[in-house]
């Protein structure tokens, strides 16, 4: 998604979601370099156009985690919201969840069986 189109998106809504691996894409298991710095680049311009981003869903089993993450889904909810600036999101095991949110200062914010958390409620 360009800059542009990013602005385009802002003057109708006001949250984008895309899926975690749209955001950061995995290949082959792994995460690159490159491919932080797309999702890095891709959270700052939707920032700049004035939308906040979220993304869908963390999981907790070593399946669904990129070999970067050394099994540890706490190092994947580090990486998009410390590290790439991410407001909000979904996960399914609220546990580990609230544990690193509450670890990292934010509140998370109930809703059914998930946990979401939303910097602009909580932070």
């Amino acid at each position: 998604m360009t800059p542009e189109g990013l602005k385009d998106i802002a003057t109708y809504a006001a949250i984008v979601a895309p899926w975690k691996n749209n955001i950061v894409p995995v290949v082959n298991n792994t995460i690159s370099p490159a491919a932080v710095a797309n999702g890095k680049s891709f959270v700052q311009n939707a920032t700049k156009a004035g939308l906040l981003v979220n993304t869908w869903t963390f999981r907790d089993e070593a399946q669904y985690l990129a070999s970067n993450y050394s099994n540890s889904v706490q190092n994947e909810y580090t990486l998009f919201l410390k590290d790439l600036g991410v407001a909000g999101g979904f996960a399914d095991n609220t546990t580990s969840l609230v544990t690193w949110l509450r670890a990292n200062g934010y509140t998370p914010v109930w809703t059914h069986s998930m946990v979401v958390w939303l910097r602009v409620l909580c932070c």
